[in-house]
């Protein structure tokens, strides 16, 4: 009797597994295409259009934090905070659907440096840049 409740019990859990991953699978299938992302933001080693995404930079290179607002004409608030708790603020920038936009970041601070973005006051990106000697 005791063989025979572990084999239903087996079979329950197998059916149970069965069944979630059957529902994940169709729910997979089911799940809508990702809506493309609003905004791109990224910062770089580089003030060029071709300039790579970073996360670090020698402290001699050009930096420089990139824009691009995807379906709409919008104007961006961009900030950095600096090392030393000092945050600067570049206020209305504008960017044209489609366009690539950068904003040169001159610090020459080791350490790491925090980038925002804002679209109508709403946080819409976030980047950090460690500045290395």
């Amino acid at each position: 009797m005791r063989g025979s409740m572990k084999a239903k019990r087996r079979w329950v859990w197998s059916a149970i597994l069965i069944g979630l991953l059957a529902s994940l699978a169709v729910g997979a299938a089911a799940a809508p295409a990702r809506a493309p992302k609003p905004y791109n933001f990224y910062v770089a080693c580089g003030v060029g259009a071709s300039a790579k995404p970073a996360h670090s930079c020698a402290r001699g290179a050009k930096k420089a934090a990139f824009f691009r607002s995807n379906s709409a004409d919008v104007h961006y608030k961009i900030c950095v905070r600096f090392p030393t708790g000092q945050r600067l603020c570049a206020n209305h920038q504008p960017a044209p659907a489609g366009t690539l936009h950068m904003n040169r970041i001159t610090s020459t601070i080791t350490g790491s440096h925090k980038v925002t973005w804002f679209v109508k006051g709403k946080l819409v990106g976030v980047r950090y840049l460690r500045v290395r000697r």
